[in-house]
């Protein structure tokens, strides 16, 4: 692990900043998009401390897609973002597990959208 401590949001926002937005520019250039860090987890709102860092997190973020676009492309962006994501950002790891075991970095999840957006954690 990476020291000194380093919040979530900062490492998200780094993710984003130098990651996740180059490469959908490069690779999705026409496709319009949100990222956002939302969910359950004390580092949304700055609350996290080194001790956060034992479970369900890490660099992570949220893309939101036109529901149309995200059935036609969110299995192609997760899996460029899998192949050409880095594997640490600051010393954590962007590939993350969950204490279910599911993986963090996985394909587009589409929950009932209230506003025809879907989203997918990366």
């Amino acid at each position: 692990m990476a020291e000194p401590f380093v919040p979530g949001l900062v490492l998200s926002a780094r993710l984003w900043a130098e990651h996740v937005a180059p490469l959908l520019a490069a690779h999705f250039p026409a496709t319009p998009l949100a990222a956002a860090l939302l969910g359950a987890g004390s580092e949304v709102l700055g609350f996290d401390t080194a001790r956060s860092t034992d479970h369900d997190w890490g660099p992570r973020l949220q893309l939101f897609l036109a529901e149309d676009d995200r059935a036609a492309l969110g299995a192609d962006i997760s899996a460029m973002l899998s192949e050409r994501l880095p594997k640490e950002v600051l010393g954590y790891p962007t590939h993350l597990v969950t204490v279910d075991g599911s993986s963090a970095h996985s394909a587009p999840r589409s929950p009932t959208p209230r506003s025809g957006n879907s989203r997918s954690s990366v």
